[in-house]
């Protein structure tokens, strides 16, 4: 049967042509020809920023018939930002051609993507542990796969920056957040219900304090090794099968920075998902804490870490959390001020308080 192209009005943004061409690469037949693609569901899936679909690809070669179940991911920025650094699609499609093979971590199989990312096909990771049902175990696990990561690139920043589209918040677009952070602060106020924004102190002094300090918590986050992170490491972004293999995705924050950030994004996240975790926060970070001791011989004290993971609380929210809360609906936000309270806005407050007090 020979190959059947794409119709003109196909709603895939990808042509015949580059499909054909990774999965030929992928099996080795130089005579695979794609017979049909149809959409499918995605399982397991979860909210995210851009669209992500499903496909059934059939193809035929010359050892015989493909069944191809595979993810298109196509975000919704592209580009780069205003300070002339990688967007998250250009970072992400960077990630996967020139980096993914040197992780010591599995990363999605990629059959093709558009060089600036407006577009990525990857294999469909089916069939996995859903998030929801992960045990203490299964979290010490996505631990113990991060310190590796972090362990592979410890104390590397400066031969990572070679990657240019790598993210560095913390220093080369330090006020491009700045800036970012006090735009969405400004939303936030103007979106969130008034009852929502008296807890714990009000809004209108929280949130300009914690921009206000931007740059004196970057200064203390900077003392820390950097290392490779992946910038939104959580259950979410990570597919379990059922004998417990890892493997991560959505790399579209990845950047260089102290692996103690990547560790916040899984305690923070992990809480605000899914409320009752099987095992404490503390146990997951002292976990991590005596990985990198036993890793790298990094040790700090308990007063010193204290100090270093308030900071890195701060950072992630000002950074990654109030632009995301911004976009929330005022509904949503009331249905959610409890556990933004409990989980985010008094911890910044006492950090506030304690590393920066007014005077």
């Amino acid at each position: 049967m020979p190959a059947l192209p794409l119709p003109e009005t196909h709603p895939w943004p990808f042509g015949t042509p580059e499909l054909t061409a990774g999965l030929r690469r992928h099996t080795g037949d130089p005579a695979l020809r794609i017979l049909s693609i149809e959409e499918r569901d995605m399982p397991n899936r979860r909210p995210s920023v851009g669209r992500i679909r499903g496909l059934q690809v059939k193809a035929a070669g010359g050892t015989g018939t493909y069944t191809f179940h595979l993810a298109l991911k196509e975000p919704r920025q592209s580009g780069t930002t205003r300070a002339g650094s990688a967007g998250p699609a250009v970072r992400e499609a960077s990630f996967y051609r020139d980096l993914a093979s040197y992780l010591p971590v599995r990363t999605p199989r990629i059959y093709a993507l558009e060089p600036s990312g407006k577009w990525i096909v990857m294999e469909c990771l089916r069939e996995g542990r859903p998030p929801e049902t992960w045990q203490a175990e299964d979290y010490l696990r996505a631990v113990e796969q991060l310190l590796v990561l972090h362990d592979t690139f410890w104390n590397l920043g400066d031969d990572l920056a070679v990657y240019a589209w790598l993210a560095r918040p913390l220093d080369a677009t330090l006020e491009v957040h700045i800036r970012i952070a006090e735009d969405a602060a400004a939303r936030l106020l103007a979106v969130a219900p008034q009852e929502a924004r008296q807890k714990p102190l009000p809004w209108e002094v929280l949130l300009p304090r914690l921009v206000e300090h931007a740059r004196g918590i970057a200064a203390v986050l900077r003392q820390m090794p950097s290392a490779l992170l992946h910038g939104d490491y959580w259950p979410g972004n990570i597919h379990m099968d059922a004998q417990g293999r890892l493997v991560v995705y959505d790399w579209q924050e990845v950047g260089i920075g102290p692996g103690l950030l990547d560790m916040v994004s899984l305690v923070q996240s992990s809480a605000w998902w899914f409320p009752n975790l099987p095992l404490p926060a503390e146990r997951l970070i002292a976990h991590y804490r005596q990985g990198l001791e036993r890793m790298t011989g990094q040790a700090w004290s308990d007063a010193e870490w204290r100090i270093l993971w308030g900071h890195g609380l701060m950072w992630v929210f000002l950074t990654r959390w109030l632009d995301l809360l911004a976009s929330t609906p005022a509904p949503l936000l009331q249905a959610q001020a409890d556990v933004l309270t409990s989980l985010w806005l008094e911890p910044i407050h006492a950090c506030l308080q304690e590393f920066y007090p007014e005077a």
